[in-house]
């Protein structure tokens, strides 16, 4: 495994169903509708004509078409059917959490979500990548939103945002630090199409994002998505807490809850008689693995700087290499 690697990617591919629908011909006696573009005629009724004007920048009036009018009520209603991110979430992932001990453990890595909305009938697809790089070089998070691919009929409006929030509690309140927002209409909308934006990291948090996207189609009313995903744990630094998994134990190391620990002044004993106690103790759990022990560094998921204790479950076992190189620099940026 590799630890290099910061990237850290959430990537979501909301597609977007899109029907047509057309209005029925209405069933009288000796009455049919006839229509010729913006001319409706239906015996008994009177002859309607809609002309459409629009205003233009320098308050002048001129007429438009309704396929122009309609593009524009498209769009009325993206706008009015899409809304701004709330200023605060919580988590909805709480069942991973051991609240009576010190550290919470992920179930596994984070994978990237698909969700897919089934069409009915003839569809037009939207694909939209949601991306967020915790970048350790610029100390920085990166989000991003992009356009990867059509299918069908382009829409005429794509309204999102990707918001990014920041917690010191993993299962606590989390407010929201900024956020990405797009809103891209007409030939600006194609495969390719990209925004984004960093934001400047400076003490260690739990780190969420949010998005919210609504997409319009001539003919259609605006469908929207919205994800919420699971926070991540990064340092100072921009650096992510380090996931590593013991193929011996099938364990992964837990990761601390509070990303707001202090400092102690007086922190826990640790000699070679409670090492030993807990290989001991590793063993009777998880059987022999058959390890040169002399080569392995137990590490405290608490480290006792920060209050940890020695209990079994805050205790880790790690190659000395990666101890030393990976996780203690992590903690030197907490």
């Amino acid at each position: 495994m590799k630890f290099r690697s910061k990237l850290f990617q959430f990537l979501l591919v909301s597609v977007l169903a899109v029907l047509t629908f057309f209005s029925p011909t209405i069933s009288q006696a000796g009455v049919q509708p006839v229509q010729s573009k913006d001319v409706v005629i239906e015996g008994n009724h009177p002859i309607k004509h809609i002309e459409y004007l629009s205003v233009e920048s320098d308050g002048s009036t001129k007429k438009i078409d309704k396929s122009t009018y309609d593009a524009a009520k498209v769009v009325k209603e993206a706008n009015e059917l899409h809304k701004q991110s709330p200023e605060s979430i919580t988590p909805k992932n709480s069942n991973i959490l051991q609240t009576d001990k010190q550290a919470v453990v992920p179930n596994k890595k984070q994978e990237n979500k698909t969700k897919q909305l089934t069409p009915a009938q003839q569809e037009s697809v939207l694909a939209l990548e949601y991306s967020t790089t915790f970048n350790e070089f610029t100390q920085s998070i990166d989000l991003s939103i992009k356009i990867t691919d059509i299918i069908g009929q382009a829409p005429i409006v794509v309204l999102s945002n990707l918001s990014l929030y920041a917690g010191d509690i993993y299962d606590d309140a989390y407010y929201r630090q900024g956020y990405l927002e797009v809103d891209w209409q007409g030939s600006q909308i194609h495969p390719g199409q990209i925004a984004q934006k960093s934001f400047k990291v400076n003490s260690t948090k739990w780190w969420a994002t949010n998005h919210n996207t609504t997409a319009g189609w001539v003919g259609s009313y605006p469908q929207t998505s919205s994800e919420q995903y699971d926070p991540t744990l990064a340092n100072k630094k921009a650096v992510m807490y380090p996931i590593i998994y013991n193929g011996h134990s099938e364990q992964y190391m837990p990761i601390p809850k509070r990303a707001n620990l202090p400092k102690t002044d007086n922190p826990v004993d640790w000699d070679s008689y409670k090492r030993g106690a807990y290989i001991a103790q590793y063993i009777d759990t998880y059987g022999n693995p058959g390890w040169d022990w002399s080569e392995a560094d137990i590490h405290h998921v608490i480290p006792r700087a920060y209050g940890g204790n020695n209990s079994f479950d805050n205790l880790f076992p790690l190659p000395r290499q990666i101890h030393q190189q990976i996780v203690n620099p992590w903690w030197s940026a907490y």
